[in-house]
């Protein structure tokens, strides 16, 4: 859909009063408000035709989700094989994936902002959903900032990308209105909660992989990644913190932070790992429904994992 303002005139002699003040007004807000819908338009919204190098790297993409559990980004993918990533790029390829979801069974299954966001962007958008309330204004820049340890340039492009998918609402009314991001009353449904959430395991070779879950990763270090040295990376649920667990030819080497605990659900979207045991509690007492509510040490659960392959 075009957002087309149309002006002009009559060459009708006739004589004109000219508009009160209320008319101007009047006017003028309804170009705020028709500035404001073009500028909040989704990317589903929007057409692409891929260049021949934008579809080789859609292939690479497509070829790439065939491996089992693979849930690799966008900017995984460009990192991993060496294309030079931007703005343009990640937009355009996002902006393809939207609007094709049925091209590959993982778009169909985890729908494509889980592609698309970078895991800072996955983390500063779950920042997002702890500090502002449906139709509120965001934290400012410079909260996130020092929250999230990102640059101010990672955090405008996020909130760009997130504002495109349709998770926030951008205020900005014309050029001259610095405006304001909102949360959007529907981005449960634009971009649904388990896009903002990854395990990455990153290889000797400093290649990059997300996975959803928590156990499909650590499985992995006993099937693919034998014999290497790898490095596992989520972040807490309750507090946002980094989480990271080193390994050797299948056995851990080091965790950070040393007090991270693990909640082993039976499922993907009940399989977290937690900064301390205090923060999976204050988790879990708010979901009354999950049953397994036994908090893991990492090694025993990685010993559990083991034998359970």
């Amino acid at each position: 859909m075009e957002c087309i303002i149309l002006t002009g005139n009559t060459n009708r002699r006739q004589k004109v009063r000219k508009p009160g003040t209320i008319f101007l007004v009047a006017g003028m807000v309804l170009l705020l408000v028709i500035h404001a819908a073009c500028s909040n338009r989704v990317m589903r919204e929007n057409s692409v035709q891929l260049s021949i190098q934008e579809k080789a790297f859609l292939d690479m993409m497509l070829e790439e989700w065939n491996h089992d559990f693979r849930l690799t980004t966008i900017r995984q993918i460009a990192d991993n094989e060496g294309f030079e990533y931007d703005h343009d790029l990640r937009y355009r390829i996002a902006t393809y994936l939207v609007n094709h979801e049925s091209i590959h069974r993982q778009l169909q299954v985890w729908r494509s902002p889980l592609f698309i966001l970078t895991n800072d962007e996955k983390v500063l958008a779950n920042y997002i959903l702890k500090n502002a309330a449906v139709g509120e204004n965001i934290p400012a820049v410079e909260e996130m900032k020092k929250a999230l340890s990102m640059d101010e340039e990672s955090i405008e492009e996020a909130l760009f990308i997130l504002q495109k998918l349709g998770f926030l609402h951008h205020e900005k009314l014309l050029k001259i209105f610095p405006g304001e991001y909102t949360l959007n009353p529907e981005h449960e449904e634009m971009v649904p909660w388990w896009s903002l959430y990854f395990t990455e395991i990153e290889r000797e070779d400093g290649r990059r992989f997300n996975f959803q879950c928590v156990l499909d990763a650590m499985k992995l270090i006993f099937e693919d990644f034998t014999g290497e040295k790898v490095k596992i990376t989520t972040y807490c649920p309750d507090c946002l913190r980094s989480i990271q667990v080193e390994t050797d030819n299948g056995e851990i080497t080091d965790i950070k932070p040393r007090t991270s605990v693990a909640l082993k659900g039976g499922s993907c979207p009940t399989t977290y790992i937690f900064v301390t045991s205090g923060h999976f509690k204050r988790w879990i007492d708010d979901r009354p429904e999950i049953v397994d509510r036994k908090p893991y040490n990492l090694i025993n659960l990685f010993e559990l994992i083991k034998e359970e392959r």
